[in-house]
């Protein structure tokens, strides 16, 4: 609506300027009050229009809010519903971002040391979604590939980050959720940042890999969050054929996700 409006007041404003054009090579009778009125009248609804007109940061801080304050419902999404997006178009991303790892590795490749049946994709699509995290793509290194996200919480300034660590798109070897409060020490509450810890981390718990257990991992997470905060104590449980850790402090916090150890 503030954009129509803005676009009248444009074009009231070029017919004013396009009649005083005339006016003076053509000497066309046209009263100078009048073209002053219609120059006033369009400029006030140009100036109208932008006032009605949201800005695109403020579209988006409010879209990526309500994601945010859906998926800390008890009743959220999790990462095993799929996003809705083709896995051509996920690949085609990808793949534009970095060169794909698997086109170096064997089809007979032996996956025991990753996660069954998680792919990147199924992480990184509801992660950008409902939360607004940003990936790198796939980092090539010695051994493996590192695929990155983060965002900023904007209630907490605390920042939201997920490591994919990768010998392909297609076989993760294991993933690390983060919480990095760090900055906002002292300045944000202990609980507060327990808070959105546990939205992010029962949200992320609800991986789609094979013969998972999402609801019992997302329990698990808001029964412990609140413990795993002192150096040097891990928190872990088994959920099908992963493992799950909880370590860190009261302002970093790390979900760990493994396959389980043979």
């Amino acid at each position: 609506m503030g954009a129509l409006v803005g676009l009248l007041g444009l074009a009231g404003l070029g017919l004013a300027a396009a009649m005083l054009v005339v006016k003076a090579v053509l000497k066309k009778r046209w009263e100078y009050k009048k073209i002053g009125v219609l120059a006033v009248v369009a400029l006030a609804l140009f100036v109208i229009g932008l006032v009605i007109t949201p800005s695109t940061k403020e579209n988006f801080d409010v879209g990526r809010e309500a994601g945010r304050k859906a998926a800390t419902e008890a009743d959220s999404g999790s990462l095993s519903q799929k996003a809705g997006i083709s896995e051509s178009t996920i690949e085609a991303d990808d793949l534009t971002k970095e060169p794909d790892p698997e086109d170096s590795i064997p089809d007979d490749k032996n996956t025991s040391d990753t996660i069954p049946g998680l792919t990147a994709a199924d992480i990184k699509l509801n992660l950008q979604q409902t939360w607004g995290l940003q990936f790198t793509g796939p980092r090539q290194g010695e051994d493996l590939a590192q695929d990155s996200g983060q965002t900023v919480d904007p209630d907490t300034g605390a920042t939201l980050i997920c490591n994919i660590f990768e010998t392909s798109p297609l076989h993760i070897q294991w993933v690390d959720f983060v919480i990095n409060a760090s900055r906002v020490a002292g300045i944000v509450d202990v609980d507060t940042i327990n808070a959105v810890t546990e939205g992010y981390f029962s949200y992320c718990a609800t991986l789609p890999y094979d013969n998972a257990e999402p609801e019992k991992a997302k329990e698990w997470v808001k029964n412990n969050v609140s413990k795993a905060t002192k150096a040097g104590n891990v928190i872990k449980a088994q959920f099908g054929p992963a493992t799950f850790q909880m370590f860190g402090t009261e302002y970093f916090r790390t979900l760990r996700v493994t396959p389980n150890e043979e």
